[in-house]
């Protein structure tokens, strides 16, 4: 009882191990990061753009927060697409 219980543990340790790897590997790709801030300040223009009616062209805001938001999609896409070469 106590092997398998051992064994179970050291599963989960090196799945925790594996998958905090993959997610410090994005990190330190470009294309993520730039996706990621492209899309946090595209959802946050689309908010604003909605919820402040005191905006002078509320309609600026909305088409600028699309394409931020479409080349967000654009960068986080293409870093999932890795070649061999792209690797340290």
């Amino acid at each position: 009882m106590a092997n398998s219980n051992r064994s179970y543990y050291y599963y989960h340790f090196e799945h925790h191990i594996l998958l905090k790897s993959i997610i410090m590997k994005k990190f330190f790709d470009l294309r993520f990061v730039i996706g990621m801030f492209f899309l946090v300040v595209g959802i946050l223009l689309l908010i604003y753009s909605f919820v402040s009616p005191s905006v002078a062209h509320p309609e600026v805001n909305r088409w600028s927060s699309i394409f931020f938001i479409a080349f967000a999609i654009i960068m986080i896409l293409m870093s999932f697409d890795k070649k061999p070469e792209d690797e340290l």
